[in-house]
Order: C-alpha cells, then sequence, then structure tokens
C-alpha cells in the first residue's frame, strides 16, 4: 500500500540522514558531496533492500538475489576505476557505487509497482517481535564478521590485517555463504510452512544439507589455503 511505501521511505531517510551525520562526525573534513553520496547510497541501498526482501517473502529466491546482489557488479567496476584512472581519492568509488544501489532501487520497486496491479492483496503484516529478533540476528552476524577487522589493527600490524583479510576471505568464504544462504531461503520457507512437522523437516533437511557441504567444503579448504597463502602472500 502507499501507506507503507510512506512509512518506508520516511524510516529510510531517517537512516540515511543518521548516517551522513555520523559520517561526518566520525570522519573529519568529509565534503558536502560525499556526504550526499552517502545519503544517497543509504537510502536508495535500504529501497533495494525492501525490494529484495518482498521477493524473498514470496520465495521468488532468483530474483531477489539478482537484485540484492547486483551493486557488487557496480562495486567490481568501483574498485577497477583508481586502478584504470590512476584517481587515488575515494569520490570516485563511491559515485559508481552509488549509482548501482540507484539503479538496484529503481528496477526492483518499478517491478514491484508493475505486477502490483496483478498481484492479489495479501496481508504481510508480522509481529513487531519476531521483526526485532531477525533484525537482531542479522546486525549480531554483521558486527561478528566486522569486528575482528577493527580489532586487529590495534593489536597487530597493518600487514598483519591484511594477511588476516586474504586468509580469512578464503577459510571463511564457502561458511559465509552457507551462512547467508541458509538464512536467505529458510525463513521464508519457515513462514510458509502449515504445521510444526513441516518446519522440522525442513530444519532437518538443511542440517543434512549443510552438514555435507560444511565437510567436504572444509577438507578442500584444508589443502587449498596453504597453496594459496605461498602463491598470493609470498
Amino acid at each position: 500500500s502507499y501507506a507503507t511505501v510512506r512509512y518506508g521511505a520516511a524510516a529510510l531517510v531517517v537512516a540515511g540522514l543518521t548516517l551522513a551525520l555520523e559520517g561526518s562526525l566520525a570522519v573529519g573534513g568529509m565534503s558536502l558531496p560525499t556526504l550526499l553520496v552517502l545519503f544517497v547510497s543509504t537510502v536508495t541501498g535500504g529501497a533495494m533492500a525492501v525490494a529484495g526482501a518482498q521477493f524473498q517473502s514470496e520465495r521468488r529466491f532468483g530474483i531477489s538475489l539478482a537484485l540484492t546482489q547486483s551493486p557488487n557488479l557496480a562495486l567490481l567496476v568501483a574498485a577497477a576505476a583508481p586502478v584504470v584512472t590512476g584517481d587515488r581519492m575515494a569520490r570516485l568509488p563511491l559515485l559508481i557505487s552509488t549509482v548501482g544501489f540507484v539503479l538496484a532501487a529503481v528496477v526492483g520497486w518499478w517491478m514491484l509497482f508493475t505486477e502490483r496491479a496483478t498481484k492479489q492483496s495479501e496481508n504481510s503484516w508480522f509481529p513487531w517481535r519476531e521483526a526485532l529478533s531477525l533484525a537482531g540476528v542479522n546486525a549480531s552476524g554483521l558486527l561478528l564478521v566486522q569486528l575482528d577487522r577493527l580489532i586487529i589493527p590495534h593489536v597487530l600490524t597493518v600487514h598483519d590485517l591484511a594477511t588476516y583479510g586474504v586468509l580469512a576471505a578464503v577459510a571463511g568464504s564457502l561458511f559465509r555463504v552457507l551462512q547467508m544462504s541458509v538464512g536467505y531461503t529458510l525463513v521464508p520457507r519457515l513462514r510458509a510452512a502449515d504445521s510444526v512437522l513441516e518446519r522440522r523437516r525442513l530444519i532437518a533437511h538443511e542440517a543434512k544439507l549443510v552438514g555435507a557441504f560444511v565437510v567436504a567444503g572444509s577438507t578442500v579448504i584444508w589443502f587449498v589455503t596453504p597453496l594459496i597463502e605461498q602463491w598470493f602472500l609470498q
């Protein structure tokens, strides 16, 4: 509904202003254009996430993942831009990343509004307690993923941080992908399940599948990681 859109837009604007204010306070000398880019990327990134979550709740995982992961393509371009242009300032990568968020948000919401006329209206309400629990789990996961990068430079050298970043990306990538994929697909299926027995079957099936991937992937990582360390970190 339009009321939902208004509430969501208001929340995104508040979040964007909050992050822009935090950025101006945390990073001294941040210019107004940079703060504006930060604000726009926050708002449009949130809008993209909302559109992706709607498709996720409908268990249309292909569209949802393509939408929410599309800014990573812009991130690759943003990472390559300083190498190609020789510009060592942060403005160009930030601008390219923001364009990726904007395009993803526009495409996602265009698809939602296009399908709105043909979809049957459904009640998508769910308890605030459940929403806050899910938000807390996601926030704690993101915090734990980034916390080591924030702590290591204070107890070790920057070179050690770089070494850790490479090895963690190799050794931890499989488990990070499993964590994200299970959470992404399992929660909507659990909500759509009609009985406790069906939910238990879903969890048991997911546990067997993830367990097999962990055993096989850990074996491969055990042998591959030393080779990558030798080739790239020598």
